[in-house]
């Protein structure tokens, strides 16, 4: 009996020694877990911020190499007249509009004829040209080629005349434009209603 009390004397003072040096050497695991989700949340917003960056810087290299690509352009836009449409006057077809735009050599031709498509506030004027009127216009080696949408010219004579023509001298009043050829919906063709070639390059317009 004396044993088994000396037994329980002796484990009562042993057992808050062991818990308390277990719990000494008891890692830091919330510490040093929240540690490491700091540091990972700071390098995914650091990455966040450099990406940022340089996507911005990319953003501003681009813009500066376009606006760089752009040059001062003086151009001529054609409209005919009403008193040669409604009228049949020729000595006075069309009017000239001059305006001056900044752009690349290779939209220049087509942001043209959408300039021309906005028309004009002069009086006694007509505009058979719409955005629709063609598919594109297109600049290789000093000549465009227009792509023109069938379906959105009348068929009449005096339609496709001054469409032709107004497309024409509108664009060869283009610095470094020497001709104009023609394609219609994509393909080539001789004829748009019958009543002008469009096999060849046109270096003038259709009125001298």
């Amino acid at each position: 009996m004396k044993k088994i009390i000396l037994y329980f004397t002796i484990f009562t003072l042993l057992f808050p020694l062991v818990a308390c040096s277990q719990e000494e050497n008891k890692p830091e695991v919330t510490s040093n877990t929240k540690v490491e989700a700091n540091e990972n949340e700071n390098n995914v917003v650091e990455e966040h911020n450099a990406e940022e960056s340089e996507e911005s810087t990319n953003n501003s290299t681009n813009a500066k190499a376009e606006d760089s690509e752009k040059k001062d352009y003086h151009v001529k836009l054609y409209f005919p007249t009403e008193k040669y449409v409604v009228d049949g006057d020729e000595h006075e077809k069309m009017v000239v509009v001059e305006k001056d735009l900044k752009d690349s050599e290779d939209s220049i031709a087509s942001n043209t004829l959408f300039e021309l498509a906005k028309g004009t506030e002069e009086v006694g004027v007509e505009n058979f040209i719409k955005p629709e009127t063609f598919h594109s216009a297109i600049l290789k080696d000093g000549i465009v080629t227009v792509d023109l949408n069938k379906y959105a010219i009348s068929d009449g004579d005096l339609d496709e005349e001054i469409t032709l023509n107004q497309i024409i001298q509108t664009l060869l009043s283009i610095e470094g434009i020497k001709g104009v050829s023609f394609l219609v919906d994509g393909e080539e063709a001789e004829s748009l209603y019958g009543h002008y070639d469009l096999t060849k390059v046109y270096t003038e317009g259709l009125y001298q």
